[in-house]
Parts: C-alpha cells; structure tokens; sequence
C-alpha cells in the first residue's frame, strides 16, 4: 500500500531537519576547533617571547656587572665644590 502524501511530507521534513542540525552541528563544532587550535597557538607564542624577552634582560644585566667590575667599579665625576 503506497504511503499517503502526508506521511511522505513529514519525512522529507524531519530529513531536512536532521540534515540541517547535523550539518550546523559539525560546522559549529569545526569553527570552534580552528579557534581553539589558533588560541592554542597564540599562547604558546606569547610564552615563548616573554621567555626569550626575559632571557635578554638577564643577558644585559649580566653584561653589565661584567662591563662595572672589567672597570674597577662605576666612577662619578663631580664638579669641584666651592
């Protein structure tokens, strides 16, 4: 017995339902993957300067204290009173 019309609507229906839930839900899902991955990404950059910009600055210190004690200390000259 062949289906009635309705019947055959109503499933075409709930397959474009299904359909569209299913696709936005993968879609949704890809979007937030990429935006994690990239914020993932970011923050390992980040770390990875301020590391490399804290390292710098300690070089520079030590290069310092290198160049004052090479010197035999840091020596002010001052006018002379009067």
């Amino acid at each position: 017995m062949p289906e009635p019309a309705s019947v055959k609507n109503h499933s075409s229906v709930n397959f474009t339902r299904r359909y569209i839930i299913v696709t936005t839900t993968i879609s949704s899902v890809l979007v937030l993957l990429v935006f994690w991955v990239f914020n993932q990404h970011s923050v390992r950059l980040i770390q990875e300067q301020v590391v490399h910009e804290a390292r710098a600055f300690f070089q520079e210190i030590v290069q310092t204290r290198q160049w004052i004690i090479s010197n035999h200390g840091v020596y002010l000259k001052r006018p002379p009173s009067p």
